[in-house]
């Protein structure tokens, strides 16, 4: 997955995370840094 494919993702559903709590959510790891390949995983981090 692309950086921005996650991106778009997660803007999609915004107002989800919002309803539950999510008050911010951070990407990391090879994904975030846009030199994922298709087996990586998609890390995340949120702030409750």
């Amino acid at each position: 997955m692309k950086r921005s494919d996650a991106l778009t993702i997660i803007k999609a559903h915004k107002e989800q995370l919002q309803q539950m709590g999510v008050k911010s959510l951070d990407l990391f790891g090879s994904v975030a840094r846009s030199g994922s390949n298709r087996r990586q995983r998609c890390r995340f981090f949120g702030r409750l």
